[in-house]
């Protein structure tokens, strides 16, 4: 079952610029839905370090705790020190 809400209506500022505008000319609406029918499930996001931004991918190891191995994608062939040239 999905549920939600919607809400909307003008907007009336008593000063600053909206006032000139008037209370018939402006106006807000938002919703919101959700579906308690799903189940809850855990979504684990990471951002990149600083130095993995930087293309430094040296300490970077896979889920079995091997080095990940960075290679050019034009030549196939392994960054050195997995460091990715900037540009």
């Amino acid at each position: 079952m999905l549920s939600g809400f919607t809400l909307g209506g003008p907007v009336w500022m008593p000063f600053g610029p909206l006032k000139k505008l008037g209370r018939n000319r402006v106006f807000f609406f938002t919703n919101f839905e959700w579906d308690p029918s799903k189940s809850n499930t855990v979504l684990q996001l990471t951002t990149p370090t600083v130095a993995e931004a930087n293309g430094n991918f040296a300490g970077v190891l896979n889920s079995s705790n091997q080095p990940v191995v960075v290679k050019n994608p034009s030549t196939g062939i392994q960054f050195p020190g997995n460091v990715v040239p900037g540009p």
